[in-house]
C-alpha cells in the first residue's frame, strides 16, 4: 500500500506546481495576499497631467502626492493596489482642490485689481474736475473782482448821493432860519460833554426825521425852548418839545418830550434822543 501512494503524491505535487502560476496570476491584485506576493508597478512620471515639480508649485505636494514623488525619485515600485486605489486617486483629489483654490485666489486678485483700477479712474476724474474748477475759478476771479468793485463803486456813489441829499435837507430845515439870531453852540446831553452836533444840527435832524407844521420858540438869555408842532410820527401828529440851557459854551439839553413822554434825567434824555434820531442822525448820539 505505501508503495502505491507515493506515485499518487508525486502526481498531486506536480499538478499543484503546474497550477501555481495560474493561481498566483488570478490573485495578484488581491489585498489578502502578503505584500511580497502582490504585483508591483512603477510610479508614473505625472499625475493629472502635472509633473511632480509642477504639483509642488501648485501647493498640493502633501500626503499621497508627496509619497508618489518620493517613490518616483527613488525608483521604487509600488504595489498595484496601493498605487491605483489609494495614492493616485488621493493625489488627483488634492490636485483638483489646489487648482480650485488657485483659481479662486486668481479670481479674487482679478476682482481686487479691477476695483483698484475703478477707484484710480474715479480719483483721476475727480482730480480733473477739481483742476477744471480751479481753472474756471481763476478765470472768473478778475471778472468777479471787477464786478464787486463796480458794485462797491456804485454803492459808494449811491451812498454819497444819499449823504449829500441828507445834508441838503438838513441845511434847508426851517429851524435854521428861525434860530439865525441864536448862537449855534454845540449841543450836549450833560454838562461838559458836547456832542458832535450843534444846536441847529440837532433840531434840524428832528425836523427832517419828523416833519412838522411849525414851531413855537421861547428864548431867554441862557435858556431856550423849542416846540415842533404836529410832528409826523407813526402814532400821529405830536409835539416834540426840547428845553436847553446855555452853559460852558454849549447848549445842554435839559428836557426832551414827545407827546406825553418826557425825559428830564440825563440818561433818559439820551435814550429818548437815541430812539428818535438813531436812523436819521446817528452822529447826534456821539459825545465830543
Amino acid at each position: 500500500m505505501p508503495y502505491r501512494s507515493a506515485p499518487l503524491f508525486r502526481y498531486l505535487v506536480r499538478c499543484l506546481l503546474a497550477a501555481a502560476p495560474v493561481l498566483l496570476a488570478g490573485c495578484a491584485t488581491s489585498s489578502f495576499l502578503p505584500s511580497f506576493l502582490q504585483a508591483r508597478q512603477s510610479v508614473p512620471d505625472s499625475v493629472s497631467g502635472l509633473s511632480y515639480p509642477a504639483i509642488d508649485r501648485l501647493g498640493a505636494m502633501t500626503g499621497p502626492c508627496l509619497a508618489l514623488a518620493e517613490a518616483h525619485q527613488n525608483g521604487r515600485r509600488i504595489t498595484v493596489t496601493l498605487l491605483q486605489q489609494q495614492w493616485l486617486p488621493d493625489c488627483r483629489r488634492r490636485i483638483e482642490q489646489a487648482r480650485a483654490r488657485q483659481e479662486a485666489l486668481q479670481l479674487t486678485r482679478a476682482v481686487e485689481q479691477a476695483w483698484r483700477q475703478v477707484q484710480a479712474h474715479g480719483r483721476a476724474q475727480q482730480a480733473e474736475r477739481a483742476r477744471l474748477q480751479a481753472r474756471r475759478q481763476t478765470l472768473r476771479q478778475p471778472a468777479v473782482k471787477s464786478g464787486k468793485n463796480e458794485r462797491a463803486e456804485a454803492s459808494d456813489t449811491v451812498s454819497e448821493q444819499a449823504r449829500r441829499h441828507h445834508r441838503e435837507r438838513l441845511r434847508a430845515a426851517t429851524i435854521n432860519e428861525l434860530l439865525r439870531g441864536v448862537p449855534d453852540l454845540p449841543m450836549a446831553y450833560t454838562l461838559g460833554q458836547p456832542s458832535s452836533l450843534s444846536l441847529t444840527g440837532f433840531l434840524s435832524c428832528l425836523e427832517v426825521a419828523y416833519p412838522n407844521q411849525g414851531y413855537e420858540i421861547e428864548q431867554r438869555r441862557d435858556s431856550l425852548v423849542v416846540k415842533a408842532l404836529q410832528a409826523d410820527m407813526l402814532r400821529g401828529d405830536v409835539t416834540i418839545e426840547s428845553h436847553f440851557s446855555r452853559a460852558w459854551g454849549t447848549w445842554v439839553l435839559q428836557q426832551l418830550s414827545v407827546a406825553q413822554v418826557s425825559a428830564s434825567r440825563a440818561r433818559d434824555r439820551y435814550r429818548l434822543a437815541r430812539n428818535l434820531l438813531a436812523d436819521e442822525c446817528p452822529e447826534a448820539l456821539i459825545s465830543g
